[in-house]
């Protein structure tokens, strides 16, 4: 059993610091610091998990490009989306493992707060992240890209990942790579 942690630090805002440890978060936020790190660092979250080896290689894979040193566990990305992100995972690594459905993808895992999605039928039809679950579009906000798909599609069964985009990939492919990419740690095959 080990602890994955969230820690972010006064002086370095929106950065978080995502890493494991089987001692105590404190005890090692007192060795970040006593490696002349600033004084500063709170937790932000910290979750036990049998499978902490496998979030945290998962989590580091998933955020790479926010990632600020080569071979540091830093990343540049609010602190927020990134419980969020770990949230996800822990349910994501448990549903891979007890081969269950997988947990619903909260959108801030795709995309940052204020990121436009946008429709597959016509790309003049955006929508922005208002949170992890709501978007607002038109100056209308919707309970979730779901429900905003079946208005547009006028289809009660729509899906919001099946008909929307982030940076020109469908959000169900991105869903589907996080779920291959979890089954590949798992298996250790990563």
């Amino acid at each position: 059993m080990g602890i994955i942690y969230i820690i972010e630090n006064k002086w370095m805002p929106n950065v978080v610091k995502i890493g494991i440890t089987t001692d105590s978060v404190q005890a090692r936020i007192d060795a970040i610091t006593s490696y002349s790190a600033p004084l500063g660092w709170k937790v932000s979250l910290q979750m036990k998990s049998e499978k902490f080896k496998i979030i945290e290689k998962f989590l580091h894979i998933l955020l790479s490009k926010h990632r600020i040193w080569r071979n540091r566990e830093y990343f540049n990305i609010e602190p927020k989306r990134a419980i969020t992100i770990l949230k996800y995972a822990l349910q994501l690594c448990e549903s891979v493992e007890n081969n269950r459905k997988n947990p619903k993808v909260p959108l801030t895992v795709f995309a940052p707060i204020d990121s436009i999605l946008v429709f597959k039928e016509d790309d003049s039809k955006q929508c922005r992240i208002v949170d992890n679950n709501q978007v607002e579009y038109k100056g209308k906000t919707h309970l979730s890209l779901s429900n905003l798909s079946a208005i547009l599609l006028s289809d009660q069964n729509a899906g919001g990942t099946d008909n929307f985009m982030y940076e020109g990939k469908m959000l169900k492919d991105i869903r589907n790579e996080y779920v291959k990419l979890m089954k590949k740690i798992n298996r250790k095959q990563y």
